[in-house]
């Protein structure tokens, strides 16, 4: 497109696997430090998530909410897979290392969210019970989506075939191509979405082990 002269100055230019390494982890390595400078200066709130990839590895997903600029901002904390057993005990180590090499403190973390899972939520060696030791202000809160869709659960017959009959619709179109053309359809119509999100069945914990987590439904909490 652009000419024979053109085409060799690009040629010219090193592309080899690990020039192009370097520049990703250089990148990677300037977003993540100016992140956590943010994180060492104001409160923020962390969302954690425990889920098995493709390949049965355990990652442990990790969101973090902060105020920046006049706006709450929310921003990909980190992804690491557990090695081990994917205890309470594990994961709050994985937190607490990443807090510790970055020089985060604990007492800037004002909130905590999770989806209730025993591992997250135990009362003595659970990560809320753990990350409480570290800063015991810190407020526990249920994931919202977790518990809209335990809540549906008990929904009545005539609702519940509708619920699974969209979900069903929902699922098919997301784990399929037509999940693209979907979204190209409703960019067409003028939709405010163009992207649907997969459901998966949300597994029910024990209220004791919920016993101290702090839900406010006016606050959203």
């Amino acid at each position: 497109m652009l000419g024979k002269d053109a085409a060799a100055k690009l040629r010219s230019v090193p592309l080899s696997n690990d020039t192009i390494r370097r520049r990703i982890e250089d990148m990677s390595a300037d977003i993540k430090s100016q992140l956590l400078e943010r994180l060492r200066g104001s409160k923020f709130a962390v969302q954690l998530d425990e889920s098995t990839d493709v390949s049965g590895s355990a990652q442990l997903i990790a969101l973090v909410r902060y105020p920046w600029d006049g706006r709450i901002q929310e921003d990909f904390l980190f992804c690491q897979e557990l090695t081990g057993r994917a205890t309470g005990e594990e994961i709050f180590n994985v937190i607490d290392m990443f807090m510790e090499t970055g020089n985060v403190s604990w007492e800037n973390c004002i909130a905590i969210c999770t989806d209730g899972a025993a591992a997250m939520t135990g009362r003595n060696s659970g990560v809320v019970a753990r990350a409480k030791e570290r800063n015991p202000m810190m407020i526990a809160t249920h994931c919202m989506l977790h518990r809209q869709a335990l809540a549906s659960k008990s929904l009545s017959p005539e609702l519940q075939s509708v619920l699974s009959t969209v979900v069903s619709v929902v699922n098919h179109i997301k784990c399929k191509p037509q999940s693209r053309l979907f979204g190209q359809l409703c960019r067409e119509m003028g939709a405010g979405q163009d992207t649907l999100l997969f459901h998966s069945e949300i597994r029910c914990v024990d209220a004791k082990a919920l016993s101290h987590i702090t839900c406010d439904p006016d606050k959203g909490n």
